[in-house]
């Protein structure tokens, strides 16, 4: 009876040892000032706060401009939604309006690549202005507030989505 209980412990402990739960590897949530291009040199720049809500969202700040000679730019505020490890997306249906912006974020290493994943001009940017592009990290540091064309103070702890 004493090998049977002995027996039977160390089968019982096998069996649990063999089904571990398997452990959730940990994602680092995406946070800083990422920027393309140079204001000063007139061609096509940009930058992007990214400020985040918890392990799978975070809030952006997306500013980019065409540069010389129109200096058009264009501007947008988002949620985006982990998809994958380091791949995040960002979807604005507007069915009324017909402005549907859809943005993809691939990050790798100190490079945030964004595209966007349908017709480029339904986010509401100016004539010829896109977000599509190679945004290297410029500042780690997690944003605070960002400010608008006019001037104005928004601090993404305030901004709902």
């Amino acid at each position: 009876m004493k090998t049977f209980f002995c027996l039977f412990g160390i089968l019982l402990f096998c069996s649990c040892s063999m089904f571990k739960p398997s452990q959730k590897s940990f994602i680092k949530p995406i946070a800083g000032e990422y920027s393309f291009g140079s204001a000063n040199g007139g061609g096509s720049h940009g930058s992007i706060l990214i400020y985040p809500l918890n392990d799978s969202s975070s809030l952006f700040r997306l500013d980019v401009s065409r540069g010389a000679p129109s200096y058009n730019s264009g501007a947008i505020t988002g949620k985006m939604i982990l998809n994958g490890e380091n791949t995040y997306s960002f979807v604005k249906d507007n069915e009324g309006d017909m402005m549907n912006c859809n943005l993809f974020f691939k990050l790798d290493g100190d490079t945030l690549s964004i595209s966007s994943l349908e017709e480029k001009f339904k986010c509401g940017f100016g004539y010829a202005v896109y977000p599509d592009g190679d945004y290297v990290l410029k500042d780690s540091v997690i944003p605070e507030f960002y400010m608008n064309g006019e001037g104005s103070i928004f601090y993404f702890k305030d901004v709902n989505f």
